[in-house]
């Protein structure tokens, strides 16, 4: 299956296929091996001092396209919302 096929037609990815084709990291066959598995990889993370921070707006630089266009003005309860880009404020 090719990433043309999978974003224009929707197609559907086992996790085994996700895994091979490096959408995600990994895949497990339990709730608790995936438990596990977050809490090993949370315990590395703080081994290594990770800042959280750095890494999201690492992220929000390189899919910064895909945030603009998901982005969105609305009011939801009262508070207006738009969407992404106040993830992306710090002050």
């Amino acid at each position: 299956m090719t990433r043309r096929e999978m974003v224009l037609r929707a197609a559907k990815l086992t996790a085994t296929e996700a895994v091979e084709k490096g959408i995600i990291d990994a895949a497990y066959d339990s709730a608790e091996e995936t438990v596990r598995a977050a809490v090993d990889l949370g315990e590395a993370l703080v081994t290594r001092k990770w800042n959280g921070h750095v890494y999201a707006q690492n992220r929000v630089v390189m899919l910064r396209e895909v945030l603009d266009e998901m982005a969105t003005d609305e009011i939801v309860d009262g508070v207006t919302s738009t969407g992404f880009q106040t993830l992306t404020r710090r002050s």
